[in-house]
């Protein structure tokens, strides 16, 4: 997901739309199809989160999380890392996509590099304070590319 300032919320739309009709043909070879999640914050933000669904396996975290009432209502499917791959591309090339549209992001450090986003120097500073309170390195190890 990317959240837009409102002025950069069609020309976002627009670079998405291009990703996903650049790869329509493969999209549709493994059964993938996409959706959105649209909302505004206040009035000055626009939050975009594309979606993709396609047939596939479900996580380990699906089946303890998930009542088995409800999983039982849902179709099974063999494991598709085709799909999966291109599902990963994409969400690659969006999130330069949202970064060129100056997003920010509640995944942070998880989902979109933070690190990365940061000068030198605040990065040093960062550093120097996750070293002085967790010398181990034990706290999200790896986390915000601290």
């Amino acid at each position: 997901h990317g959240i837009i300032p409102l002025s950069k919320a069609d020309s976002c739309m627009a670079d998405i739309q291009t990703v996903f009709t650049h790869y329509s043909a493969d999209m549709r070879a493994l059964e993938i199809s996409t959706g959105f999640l649209l909302t505004t914050i206040h009035n000055n933000e626009f939050v975009i989160e594309p979606l993709w669904f396609w047939p596939d396996t479900i996580e380990s975290i699906h089946r303890e999380i998930v009542e088995s009432s409800v999983r039982r209502r849902h179709k099974t499917f063999p494991p598709n890392p085709d799909a999966r791959a291109l599902v990963e591309q994409m969400r690659k090339e969006l999130k330069v996509v949202f970064c060129n549209a100056g997003a920010t992001h509640l995944q942070i450090g998880r989902a979109y590099g933070y690190a990365n986003t940061l000068d030198k120097n605040t990065l040093a500073l960062l550093k120097g304070i996750k070293s002085f309170v967790d010398p181990t390195n034990k706290i999200n190890p790896g986390c915000l590319g601290l």
